[in-house]
């Protein structure tokens, strides 16, 4: 498996300036070649069959193609913005909770903090991490293994904490999560996608197809900047979609603004309370651990 690093520049390239140069450039060049190449294998096509073509089939595929490609940002606008709302909503709790937990260890505490009242803040922390960093995947094994939740209403028997605030926060915290690992799971099929680069496809076709019947030079300069920037145009599409489908990765996604603030400030609590150097030690393991999982 390649490195998150490398992942993430694969799924960002599309966006600079090189590719989508590249991309032109690749058109540009194979553009007399494409058009040769229809012309040895096309026969002449009567009038009436061109003007079939260019009047009646190319603008519905037009229609189809505007059509499935409104719908499809649509979906991933409004998904992307919903999982913004949630896991902004969740990052908000999980600060309450560690900030009341502080309160009633601060309250119930006169000394230093002891291991048991440490083992409060051990899930928060690893929560903390996994909405930071970590992948869908390994979260759901986490739950199905140990959820950390579970572990810090463990951690409450142990030191004999019974609050209706916490246990109320832990509801909500868990609902939400469940709210977003399942909105996390609507990404659209790749079948959707199929459909668009056909549609995409079918409206390059249309456009060499015309060109083809045209008795021009097939090295036209204005059809192939044409052609060129059509093609470009239509791989930027592809990808952007490509792109929205994950709201995690690539170029575009939710905004972590809010949501980083919230898990700064949960850590900074649980620093006060148990030391900074107990936490950059949780740290260093937590780190090793998601090395480990990415290769």
């Amino acid at each position: 498996t390649k490195p998150a690093a490398e992942r993430q520049s694969l799924q960002t390239v599309w966006i600079t300036a090189p590719y989508r140069a590249t991309m032109f450039a690749i058109a540009y060049s194979a553009y007399p070649t494409i058009i040769l190449f229809f012309r040895s294998i096309v026969p002449e096509a009567e009038t009436g069959e061109s003007t079939a073509l260019i009047s009646s089939f190319a603008p519905a595929i037009s229609l189809l193609y505007g059509a499935w490609l409104s719908v499809t940002f649509s979906i991933l606008e409004e998904r992307t913005s919903s999982l913004q709302r949630t896991v902004t909503e969740e990052s908000a709790l999980l600060h309450a909770l560690c900030r009341r937990t502080a309160k009633l260890v601060h309250a119930n505490c006169l000394k230093e903090i002891t291991e048991k009242e440490e083992a409060l803040f051990a899930p928060i922390f690893e929560q903390t991490t996994i909405l930071a960093c970590r992948s869908r995947e390994d979260e759901l094994l986490a739950i199905a293994n140990e959820d950390v939740y579970h572990r810090f209403d463990g951690a409450l028997l142990k030191n004999s904490i019974f609050d209706a605030g916490i246990t109320d926060l832990v509801d909500r915290l868990t609902a939400t999560r469940a709210v977003r690992l399942t909105k996390e799971t609507k990404s659209l099929p790749a079948a959707h996608f199929v459909v668009l680069a056909t549609f995409s496809f079918q409206l390059l076709f249309c456009f060499i197809y015309a060109a083809a019947l045209v008795p021009t030079p097939s090295d036209n300069s204005v059809l192939r900047v044409a052609f060129a920037l059509f093609f470009s145009v239509n791989v930027l599409v592809f990808n952007f979609s490509l792109d929205l489908n994950d709201p995690f990765r690539g170029n575009y996604q939710i905004r972590r603004s809010a949501i980083n603030a919230n898990l700064i400030a949960t850590r900074r609590i649980i620093a006060d309370v148990i030391g900074s150097t107990r936490t950059r030690m949780w740290e260093t393991e937590l780190k090793d651990n998601i090395t480990r999982s990415e290769f």
